[in-house]
């Protein structure tokens, strides 16, 4: 009996010394536990104080909204003084690795993290569609610094904090993220994707001629790209059995959207698209094209017939009778500076709503530079709204950037009130509008914003690319116009380009033209609310109803990020809808 003793009692402390060695690790609740299924996990993945888990490279941050100047990005640009931040219960930033890994732990800098607790959780993925939560706890409310947040490994290129709320507000505010793990753990073995967007497959594409012979004509490709693993390192185009060339990314690495141009005569053509992954996988994707060559721009040169604004810029519609007018008053001989203010000189000309330093010489030109500058047109008492029906002509001169992001460049927006009577981060369908984008790397778009909060909550057209990016230190003349069709119940946009800088009152051709009829502008997209659908046309009679403050087109507005732009003639006016 004492030996058996003996023997229950020695094999109880080797099983209780076999408990001890194993490591707590965190569950889907935040919470540590032991358990013979954690020991397994520890087995099967490098614990969180191997040497191959080390700090990963942020490709990109993405958020469910953000308050103005505290953009996602800010979570990765390793300058604690920066954050990301937005608010409500349930906001989230997610950081995207660019390739999969085997992730150990998370440290976060909260915003004030010596000062109050956040509640949130985080939560992984491998496409950014499907997130599955991994922990969830409160940080701990005595540090400025990082908090680690440790949990049994997992494959994962997407990495979700989502805040709700703190002990103070409802405010989701963080500094940094950093995520551990090891890439060379996960084997990429998945083929990239690769589609094309435009032309459709077997479509007829009236393509806008650009050679010297009849017999050629230049067809734009657009597409996009996705690796889940290691990224995509390139893309390639070919037609009708020639050799592969690269295509161009959106940015530098980034090839979620691609654009290329095809010299190709009439008749049917193969097009083959090509993507590669970084891991060497590939992925091919063929489109049969049919070009027909007719000419793709109008060009409506300087008439005698047509009337010109003070500035001697052509009119391309007649103005509505009784109709509001506006022009910039930065040729009244007053040269000012101001911050975000209103400009001294006109009571319709602020620019509250930004960070930037705006120069006006009195001579004609206004210069906006920052990080976020912003110029709105409204009327100073925010009553008298803009009409729907606008022909609204600027002139832009690119200086130089500070920083490149992929929205870079001249944007404009109208039909929207936009923070002009209330606030931009809480009247979601206040803030919807359509918007013009003249980017640097040589794109020119139509914007449709459905929510301003959501990162889905932009619809771009693919517009065109004329040329490789925005040039300097040279004068481009822009028209955005919108006018409702067949009774108010559609919108066609049309943007114009004059490079001549307005002599004899510019030579305008035709960029593009499209009619929202409100199923194939922004279906499927964020909307602003609950119940409202992002494809409706913004209509007065339609966008009303659903407006926080009853006034949703109040704004005219002009931005540009990250850089230094000249401004000029810059004219609104209302004009006749069509029939």
């Amino acid at each position: 009996m004492k030996q058996s003793l003996l023997l229950r009692l020695t094999i109880f402390a080797l099983f209780a010394a076999t408990l001890v060695i194993l490591p707590p690790i965190a569950t889907g609740a935040g919470k540590a536990v032991i358990s013979a299924s954690a020991a397994e996990e520890q087995v099967a993945h490098p614990s969180s104080s191997s040497p191959s888990c080390v700090a990963l490279p942020i490709a990109k941050a993405e958020a469910s909204g953000n308050e103005i100047g505290n953009v996602p990005s800010n979570v990765a640009d390793g300058q604690p003084v920066t954050k990301w931040s937005f608010f409500g219960k349930g906001a989230w930033v997610s950081v995207d690795l660019g390739t999969l890994a085997d992730i150990c732990h998370v440290d976060v800098e909260w915003y004030r993290g010596n000062t109050r607790q956040s509640t949130f959780t985080i939560s992984y993925s491998s496409d950014a569609a499907t997130y599955t939560q991994l922990y969830s706890g409160k940080s701990s409310g005595n540090t400025s610094g990082f908090e680690r947040y440790d949990f049994a490994n997992v494959d994962a290129r997407y990495v979700r904090i989502t805040v709700n709320g703190n002990t103070q507000d409802d405010w989701s505010a963080i500094a940094e993220i950093k995520v551990y793990g090891d890439v060379s753990a996960v084997p990429d073995n998945t083929k990239p994707f690769i589609m094309v967007d435009q032309p459709a497959n077997n479509s007829k594409v009236i393509a806008s001629s650009s050679a010297a012979s009849s017999d050629a004509a230049t067809v734009s490709i657009r597409g996009k790209a996705e690796d889940f693993g290691s990224g995509v390192k390139i893309v390639e185009v070919r037609t009708d059995g020639t050799a592969y060339v690269p295509a161009t990314p959106a940015a530098s690495g980034d090839w979620s959207a691609w654009t290329h141009s095809l010299k190709l005569s009439s008749g049917a053509h193969n097009i083959v698209v090509r993507a590669t992954d970084n891991a060497g996988n590939q992925q091919w994707h063929v489109s049969v094209v049919r070009v027909f060559q007719e000419p793709s721009s109008t060009v409506l040169a300087a008439s005698p017939l047509k009337p010109k604004d003070r500035f001697g810029i052509t009119q391309l519609y007649p103005s509505a009778a009784g109709g509001l007018e506006w022009s910039s008053k930065w040729d009244n001989g007053n040269a000012r500076q101001f911050g975000n203010v209103v400009d001294p000189d006109d009571s319709w000309f602020e620019t509250t709503h930004g960070i930037g330093n705006y120069t006006v010489d009195g001579n004609g030109t206004l210069t906006a530079a920052g990080n976020f500058t912003r110029m709105y047109v409204h009327d100073p008492a925010n009553v008298r709204e803009w009409s729907e029906n606008l022909e609204i002509t600027i002139y832009i001169n690119r200086i130089n950037e500070t920083q490149l992001i992929d929205y870079s460049g001249l944007q404009i927006f109208a039909r929207t009130n936009h923070g002009t009577n209330g606030n931009e981060n809480r009247n979601f369908c206040d803030d919807r509008g359509y918007g013009v984008l003249v980017l640097t790397d040589g794109r020119w778009k139509l914007e449709k914003e459905t929510a301003h909060h959501l990162s889905n909550g932009y619809v771009d057209l693919p517009g065109q690319k004329p040329w490789s990016e925005l040039p300097k230190n040279t004068w481009v003349g822009i028209k955005f116009v919108l006018r409702n069709m067949d009774n108010d119940t559609k919108v066609k946009l049309e943007l114009y380009r004059d490079m001549t800088g307005g002599l004899n009152g510019g030579r305008w051709e035709k960029m593009y033209e499209f009619i929202d009829n409100g199923t194939n502008f922004g279906a499927g997209y964020g909307a602003c609310k609950p119940g409202v659908n992002p494809a409706l046309p913004l209509v007065h009679s339609f966008i009303d109803p659903t407006s926080e403050t009853r006034k949703p087109m109040l704004s005219v507005y002009a931005r540009n990020e990250y850089g230094t732009m000249e401004y000029a003639n810059f004219t609104i006016r209302e004009i006749n809808p069509l029939p």
